[in-house]
């Protein structure tokens, strides 16, 4: 679908304003991981705008399956009124 954004060779700095305790998970979890905080946020932003993206497709799909089963009710209809007046 999209790179790997950590994989770009053009990066910029994101400043984040966090409460505390959010800001010791972090760096807790990403002791775990054995990453930096900065690679663990990457990741986690990463892994939100994936998921995000699929509910946006779900959604368009959903939408056109809607408008597709409309138009083919409109047109089986159209040709049962072709079909009676022979």
């Amino acid at each position: 679908m999209h790179a790997n954004i950590a994989d770009s060779t053009k990066t910029r700095t994101l400043s984040v304003r966090a409460p505390a305790l959010l800001a010791a998970e972090v760096t807790e979890f990403a002791g775990f991981l054995g990453v930096d905080p900065s690679e663990y946020m990457r990741r986690a932003i990463e892994e939100k705008n994936e998921r995000m993206m699929a509910e946006r497709i779900v959604a368009a799909s959903r939408a056109l399956r809607a408008q597709t089963a409309a138009a083919a009710e409109s047109l089986d209809g159209a040709v049962a009124d072709g079909l009676d007046g022979g």
